[in-house]
């Protein structure tokens, strides 16, 4: 079986090690991965770039192997870096190093070729005949791996599936400055982006993400300002802050598969309030009253997220780590529901759960990518 993968960072290293573990046994695997970039696994977020970058979570929170937790704080220790972090958050490129060291044996399997090519498209051979298989287009032909007629092909030849793991998007210029001359709309790698800054001029920053974190940090690492750093945010500035839950604090989520489907009833709905009677008996259990402490941790300002970091809320941690764990459910749960409580849901309580897209994402992938391969 022929497949190719378009991205050898996180995501396409994740994908490829997957096919490699569970992959289909009836035919034989040939791989190619495509990437214009040299060091893989890294992607855009975790090249080398300036050191003042750090991760968005803590190193015990980010492990590339599933089944041990703390394989990049034991990777810090042995490479004598894990004083080399700030709170717990390591650097930015540290991580890069790390996980092109755990998927580096992935890429090294005799049935993988990795292209250093760009991917430009991706297209049906034949349109009425979705097995017929996909043909990638590169940027340039006469870089292309294949050839046609004793010459470079601009497409590739065939392949049986093809993963798009292309990273993340263009940020979103929703006020039209893409063209102003003083406009960084994309800040990485931030050495060379954020390089010709004057310091003597005011600089403002849209947004209050993770990405402008970065932003902040590496302008007070490298310039002394003369005017204020300003942040441009329409409502609240600052999202909650990541709190990691202690070793002695134990999770309950009774909401998996098995629940899922003991829970339909005949029409194979779930209602609303059976999730949320089930959500509230988890944090009774763990004894939490859990919707007056979304609420008020939804309110909060600059300083309830100084307050929230330093003093490791144990509760809120517990809340944060429910919501990640319960994500890989929320496409079952929100399909189950009928209209009216689809409706309900999205009024009340979307914008409460406030997930991590990057998490959702993840999650969402471990739960298909199984059931993609079971199918194959």
């Amino acid at each position: 079986m022929r497949i190719a993968i378009v991205g050898a960072g996180v995501a396409g290293s994740s994908v490829l090690r997957t096919l490699l573990s569970v992959g289909p046994s009836t035919s034989p695997l040939e791989i190619d991965v495509y990437d214009y970039r040299t060091e893989l696994s890294k992607g855009l977020p975790y090249q080398q770039d300036s050191d003042c970058l750090l991760l968005n979570s803590a190193a015990s929170r980010v492990s590339a192997v599933r089944d041990q937790p703390n394989d990049f704080v034991t990777w810090l220790a042995q490479a004598g870096l894990s004083d080399d972090t700030l709170q717990g958050m390591a650097r930015r490129q540290h991580y890069g190093d790390y996980l092109n060291q755990v998927f580096a044996p992935y890429f090294a399997s005799d049935c993988v070729q990795v292209y250093h090519h760009k991917v430009v498209d991706v297209a049906l051979v034949d349109a009425n005949k979705p097995a017929s298989g996909y043909r990638l287009k590169f940027s340039q032909a006469e870089a292309s791996p294949t050839t046609k007629n004793g010459q470079p092909d601009a497409w590739s030849s065939v392949y049986q599936a093809v993963f798009l793991c292309i990273g993340h998007p263009p940020y979103a210029d929703y006020y039209h400055l893409s063209e102003c001359s003083q406009y960084v709309g994309t800040p990485y790698p931030a050495k060379t982006q954020l390089a010709h800054l004057d310091p003597t001029k005011r600089i403002g920053i849209i947004g209050s993400s993770a990405t402008a974190f970065d932003i902040w940090r590496y302008i007070r690492t490298n310039y002394e300002l003369k005017q204020p750093l300003t942040f441009y945010v329409r409502q609240r500035p600052f999202t909650v802050a990541e709190v990691i839950l202690a070793d002695d604090q134990a999770l309950i989520l009774s909401i998996d598969d098995d629940w899922l489907n003991q829970a339909q009833d005949e029409a194979g709905f779930i209602s609303l309030d059976k999730i949320l009677a089930q959500v509230r008996c988890d944090f009774q259990a763990m004894g939490i009253d859990w919707q007056p402490l979304v609420w008020r941790e939804a309110i909060g300002d600059l300083s309830d997220n100084i307050r929230q970091f330093y003093q490791q809320d144990q509760e809120l941690a517990l809340l944060q780590a429910y919501i990640s764990e319960i994500t890989a459910y929320l496409p079952d749960l929100y399909n189950s529901l009928n209209h009216a409580d689809r409706q309900r849901y999205d009024r009340l309580y979307r914008q409460m759960l406030n997930i991590s897209a990057i998490q959702y994402l993840i999650k969402l992938w471990q739960i298909y990518c199984r059931k993609w391969l079971k199918a194959a």
